[in-house]
């Protein structure tokens, strides 16, 4: 979408028509032209992903490689055993 807007602002479309055309902020509008001035096609290339870097590595979440996943009864069994540890509050 960047580089759409690029190519609108080469013959003069001004940021707040190219907001308008490719239905993102004006904010995003202006910011996008003025790195276009200032450096050109390369300067609106994504940065990649923002933020921190994520902790989570392939296999979280999956079973080990080579190994096989949890039956519904070792799930419901470490359910039950988790669920026996849970203080339950008395009714007074």
């Amino acid at each position: 979408m960047r580089f759409e807007a690029a190519e609108l602002f080469a013959p003069g479309v001004t940021p707040t028509q190219v907001a308008r055309r490719l239905q993102v902020s004006r904010k995003s509008a202006y910011a996008w032209h003025a790195r276009w001035q200032e450096a050109g096609m390369k300067a609106l290339r994504s940065k990649g992903p923002s933020g921190r870097p994520s902790r989570m590595t392939p296999c979280t979440g999956l079973h080990a490689a080579g190994s096989r996943p949890a039956s519904a009864a070792t799930i419901q069994g470490s359910v039950r055993t988790h669920l026996h540890r849970v203080p339950v509050p008395s009714g007074g």
